[in-house]
């Protein structure tokens, strides 16, 4: 007979990516203004990504590719990873 291995994890909480990308862009002394107008977004959308409450889209992460010059999938990955996360830490919803 064969039996399934199962692995409960549940992370302690989610970080969104968009938090990480404020860190980033403070380490790199670039103004949110600044950095929107370079990746086509209006100021207010990404502070809603910064802030958490927008995710990180395809073509979002396709901007930060070109212009952080960090692979799109990175961003997409921790996408999903904070969404998996959430799942885990709610699993009623």
């Amino acid at each position: 007979m064969v039996t399934k291995a199962t692995t409960h994890v549940r992370p302690d909480r989610a970080l969104h990516p968009g938090k990480m990308l404020g860190w980033e862009l403070r380490a790199r002394h670039i103004t949110r203004a600044a950095f929107a107008a370079a990746i086509g977004l209006q100021r207010t959308s990404l502070t809603d990504i910064i802030l958490g409450s927008a995710p990180i889209t395809s073509g979002v992460a396709a901007g930060l590719e070109r212009e952080l010059e960090t692979p799109a999938y990175l961003w997409l990955n921790l996408q999903v990873s904070y969404d998996e996360d959430l799942r885990r830490l709610n699993p009623k919803q």
